[in-house]
C-alpha cells in the first residue's frame, strides 16, 4: 500500500514476481519431455502460475492506469512468445486467437465483476457490504465502484445489484464468461486487422486451435505450424525486405 494511493509499487512487485515465475516455468517445461502435451501443460501453467501469481487480489485493485495493465500484460505476452517459440515481431493477438485465451485486461475485469457479485450478496449488516454501498452512493473518480460501472459498460452488461442478487455463482460466472469472450474476441480481431501477417486468421469464436491439441505433433512441429499460420517463417514471401537481394 502506497501513501499516495498509487499502484506503482504493487505493479513493479508483480512484474518482478511474474518474470521469476516465467523463468521457472520455461526452464521446467523445456527440461522435461512433455511430448504432445507440451502446449496443454504450458497453457495450464499460465493459468495456475502466471495469472494467479501476478493477479492475486486484483479484484480489489482500483485506479489502475492503462500503462500499468499493459506492464502486467507484457509478462504474459513474453510467456506466450517463449511458449510458441515465436519471433519478437509476431503480432501479440495471434497467441490469444490461436490458443483461445483472453488477455490479462479481461481477466482483471472478470475478477472484479465476480467480486461485485460477491459484495452484492454479502449480508447487509456486514462492514464490507456497508463500505461498498457507501462508495456506490458517493462515487469518486477512479474508485472501485466507478471502475465496476465502466467494466459493465465495456462488456455490455446492463445488470444492476438487484438483478444479480438472485443469480447463483455458476449462472453469473457463465454469463460473465460469455461477455468476456465476446469483448476479448472483438478486441483481438481489431488488433488483427491492423497486421497483415495475421489478417487471414479466421476467428469467429475464442477456442484453442486443433493443431495445438493434437498429441501427434511434437513441440517443434506445433511451433513450426504456428509460424506458418502467422507468416512468421523466415522465407522471402513473409519477409521481402530481409531477402530483397535474393532470387
Amino acid at each position: 500500500i502506497s501513501s499516495d494511493g498509487s499502484n506503482t509499487e504493487n505493479i513493479l512487485d508483480r512484474q518482478n514476481k511474474g518474470n521469476g515465475i516465467n523463468t521457472s516455468i520455461q526452464s521446467l517445461i523445456n527440461e522435461i519431455s512433455l511430448g504432445g502435451h507440451y502446449f496443454k501443460i504450458g497453457l495450464l501453467y499460465r493459468e495456475t502460475n502466471i495469472i494467479n501469481g501476478i493477479l492475486f487480489n486484483s479484484e480489489v485493485w482500483y485506479g489502475l492506469l492503462k500503462k500499468e495493465i499493459e506492464a502486467l500484460e507484457k509478462i504474459d505476452e513474453t510467456f506466450m512468445r517463449q511458449l510458441f517459440g515465436a519471433p519478437s515481431k509476431t503480432p501479440i493477438e495471434a497467441f490469444y486467437l490461436e490458443s483461445g485465451k483472453v488477455p490479462l485486461r479481461f481477466i482483471i475485469q472478470n475478477r472484479r465483476l465476480m467480486y461485485w457479485w460477491h459484495l452484492v450478496r454479502t449480508g447487509e449488516d456486514k462492514m464490507l457490504h456497508k463500505f461498498y454501498k457507501a462508495q456506490k452512493n458517493m462515487p469518486v473518480k477512479k474508485d472501485w465502484t466507478t471502475q465496476v460501472e465502466q467494466d459493465k459498460k465495456d462488456l455490455g452488461i446492463d445488470l444492476m445489484d438487484e438483478d444479480i442478487k438472485g443469480m447463483s455463482k455458476y449462472k453469473f460466472k457463465k454469463f460473465l464468461k460469455k461477455k468476456i469472450n465476446t469483448a476479448a474476441l472483438l478486441y483481438l480481431n481489431k488488433l488483427k486487422n491492423k497486421h497483415t501477417k495475421v489478417e487471414n486468421l479466421q476467428s469467429k469464436e475464442l477456442k484453442c486451435s486443433n493443431y495445438l491439441q493434437n498429441k501427434l505433433f511434437s513441440k517443434n512441429e506445433v511451433q513450426l505450424l504456428f509460424k506458418f499460420r502467422t507468416r512468421m517463417y523466415a522465407v522471402k514471401e513473409n519477409f521481402p525486405s530481409m531477402y530483397e537481394n535474393a532470387n
